[in-house]
């Protein structure tokens, strides 16, 4: 299953009580309790029960060899094959699927290594920054509504952004803002390309 056919799945599922996940084989089980999903050949199940007791002594019964649970709300799931993490929100009661912290962080410090350097020009500078944001709005892309979040990096991308090229380059802050709004890649214009290529391809 390609990765936003997995996605949408998640988001359709989100509000339906799958608080556990299970790592594993499993057989003969109850797809309204149980839903098998695979991306890129990492394979796991949702589980709709209500302790992880349950979900154990139910996959007990229909495991083929290990098998490792994960309830979701205290740990995340972390997909080994894309920087993502599929969370459950006892708040919301809504499953979420997420960017791993790790990868964020990596996208954020190449933006900062960028930032402490002085390139030949600013455009350059501006290159390096919009590289690292596509790679790191590409997957939030997937993630549905984590907005906290998104406000945040736009924060301290931005605060970045004008700090450098007021201390590299000499542009005053205000001419710095015209520059972050009119060059710098804007979620939006990467989530409606990626939108699009659903639609041309669907």
């Amino acid at each position: 299953m390609e990765l936003e056919r997995t996605a949408r799945y998640i988001a359709q599922l989100s509000s339906r009580g799958y608080k556990y996940a299970v790592v594993g084989k499993l057989a003969r089980y109850d797809k309204k309790l149980v839903k098998r999903l695979e991306y890129e050949g990492f394979v796991f199940y949702l589980c709709r029960f209500q302790t992880k007791k349950e979900v154990v002594e139910y996959c007990l019964e229909r495991a083929e060899g290990t098998f490792r649970v994960y309830c979701l709300s205290a740990k995340p799931l972390e997909f080994p094959n894309a920087p993502l993490k599929l969370h459950y929100d006892e708040k919301t009661k809504r499953l979420r699927l997420l960017a791993q912290r790790s990868f964020i962080n990596e996208c954020l410090r190449v933006i900062e290594r960028a930032s402490s350097l002085k390139y030949p020009n600013h455009k350059m500078y501006t290159i390096k920054v919009n590289e690292a944001l596509r790679n790191l709005y590409s997957i939030l892309a997937y993630t549905y509504n984590d907005k906290e979040r998104l406000r945040a990096i736009k924060r301290k991308v931005k605060h970045l952004f004008v700090s450098a090229l007021k201390e590299n380059y000499g542009i005053e802050p205000k001419k710095a803002m015209e520059e972050y709004r009119r060059f710098v890649v804007k979620f939006s214009d990467v989530l409606k390309k990626k939108q699009r290529a659903n639609s041309s391809t669907s």
